[in-house]
């Protein structure tokens, strides 16, 4: 997988698929575990925690079922 700073011209990598899984998914865990920010008020399912209903809002328009699923918390 190639990667290109789109802010800083000449910053780019190239990463192995699983590895980029990883740490994508390691930054998922990290804002998954952030705090509510109590103060914002949200639209879309205000009654869910917002990684919930981003999560239901990804199925709905795709009409399909999320690869990550009943594996993220």
């Amino acid at each position: 997988m190639s990667l290109q700073n789109l802010w800083l011209e000449g910053q780019h990598g190239e990463y192995a698929v699983p590895e980029v899984r990883e740490v994508l998914e390691r930054y998922w865990r990290f804002l998954v575990n952030m705090p509510e920010r109590t103060h914002l008020i949200r639209e879309y399912r205000p009654d869910l925690p917002w990684w919930q209903a981003d999560l239901l809002l990804w199925e709905e328009t795709w009409k399909r079922s999320h690869p990550y699923r009943g594996r993220l918390f």
